[in-house]
């Protein structure tokens, strides 16, 4: 049986391509989805964008 508890994070990204560049902040929620038996697994249960920069 699994047990889901969840945290939140604030991640902030910078893409940086061969002539592009694009910064993006993202909030993602994280679970534990593991039992109490087994090694601790968690895993990203929902991403929101909050900023997304024009591509320079």
């Amino acid at each position: 049986m699994s047990r889901v508890e969840g945290q939140s994070i604030i991640s902030v990204g910078i893409d940086i391509g061969t002539s592009t560049t694009k910064f993006i902040v993202s909030h993602l929620k994280y679970a534990k989805v593991s039992s109490h038996f087994s090694l601790p697994r968690y895993e990203i249960v929902e991403r929101k964008i909050v900023y997304e920069s024009p591509m320079l």
